[in-house]
């Protein structure tokens, strides 16, 4: 491909996302499709793309328009950096949308991650949409897209309670995660805050002014987490990598600070299940969690649990066949009861949660410690109930 119908090419890949690229930034782009350049190579390129897109910005034909620049980084060689190149006002991504197989593949995509993509890209599916409502050639692929539903757990369907600058703060997030840039932020916080003990407390105070380096984004059920390590501006003081409840950050400012891609990070923040909150973890100097807990789980369950378990088979959980348990556990007989085991299990609160969402019809036979927790959790819920019995009977005859 000619230099100018790559250079074409990469502003109008921009377009969507509302970009305005200097020379420097489609030099960058150009770079990193090949190998790095060296000194004299970048000025040729830079010289080349510059002369390429004064073209384009005088032909009529073209869709490239310029503009003068405003940032603070056109005066980085302001020689090169004067003008901000871009599509002209009503240029369409759509003819880029004409496969209606693909348009269809967008439109279902859409409703499973709209939410963690750049709001710049969203036309994207309003494309697509037109494009397969158009196609009057495939009735039956047109309707595909009213054929299937997703659905969220029964008790996790309410959207959460947005901040007033919501949008905006998150279209501002996602251009950092995007650009690989720092974004300062009030953040309202969670409910709670991970502690080093590996316990959850009450949060006492909003994080006010933090900067962020933005890592990922993590998509649970409607809620989407940003994982971020955050820096007290003020005093310089800076907190472990932690994931923050998007819909709670307000008053966000963008920066030219560079974060860094982050991949590393991010990929150790997946790896280690943080976002499951993860029990007595081994953390570094900086306190960031380095590596977790894995257990060998034997459940104990009856037999409609047992049947959930064959079919969704979570934390892959097999049935036990061969009946060592009948003979390890003998005075553990209950008709139609199945153990199951996993290895390599991590140890987090969530799973706990899970386990607890399952009594009283699944008994903890090892490891010993979580046994011993889930006894500890009995004995005190069957205290709390056992007072509100004795409380509705006097009181509630």
């Amino acid at each position: 491909m000619h230099l100018e119908n790559t250079v074409e090419d990469i502003i109008k890949n921009n377009h969507h996302s509302g970009t305005k690229l200097k020379v420097s930034d489609v030099v960058d782009i150009l770079e990193s499709q090949t190998s790095p350049y060296d000194e004299e190579e970048r000025l040729n390129k830079i010289r080349r793309v510059q002369q390429i897109l004064k073209i384009m910005a005088k032909d009529k034909n073209s869709v490239v328009v310029r503009s003068e620049c405003i940032d603070d980084d056109r005066y980085i060689d302001s020689k090169y950096n004067e003008y901000c190149y871009y599509c002209e006002e009503g240029y369409k991504e759509s003819t880029l949308i004409k496969d209606p197989v693909i348009a269809l593949m967008i439109t279902i995509l859409g409703r499973v991650s709209q939410k963690i993509l750049p709001l710049s890209y969203i036309n994207y599916f309003e494309f697509a949409e037109e494009e397969v409502d158009s196609n009057v050639l495939n009735i039956k692929l047109k309707k595909w897209s009213e054929k299937f539903h997703i659905e969220r757990m029964s008790w996790d369907k309410k959207e959460p309670i947005s901040t007033p600058d919501d949008e905006d703060a998150r279209y501002k997030i996602y251009d950092s995660l995007l650009r690989e840039k720092c974004f300062t932020a009030d953040y309202l916080g969670s409910a709670h805050d991970f502690t080093l003990a590996g316990k959850w407390q009450p949060k006492k105070n909003a994080l006010i002014g933090h900067r962020y380096y933005p890592f990922g984004l993590i998509l649970r059920e409607h809620m989407v987490y940003l994982v971020a390590k955050s820096i007290n501006a003020e005093y310089n003081i800076e907190s472990p990598d932690k994931h923050f409840a998007l819909h709670q950050f307000t008053n966000v400012e963008q920066t030219n600070i560079n974060a860094g891609d982050g991949k590393r990070i991010f990929h150790d923040y997946i790896h280690n299940h943080i976002i499951d909150e993860p029990i007595n973890p081994l953390r570094d100097d900086d306190d960031n969690i380095i590596s977790i807990n894995k257990i060998q789980l034997e459940l104990y369950v009856s037999e409609a649990v047992a049947e959930y378990l064959e079919e969704n088979t979570p934390y892959e959980l097999e049935v036990e066949k061969t009946n060592w348990y009948s003979e390890k556990y003998p005075e553990k007989h209950r008709d139609g009861w199945k153990c199951f085991v996993a290895k390599d299990v991590p140890d987090t609160e969530q799973l706990r949660r899970w386990i607890l969402s399952l009594q009283p019809h699944v008994e903890v036979l090892e490891p010993k410690d979580l046994r011993k927790y889930f006894a500890g959790v009995a004995k005190k819920s069957n205290t709390m109930y056992e007072d509100k019995l004795t409380w509705n009977e006097e009181n509630n005859p």
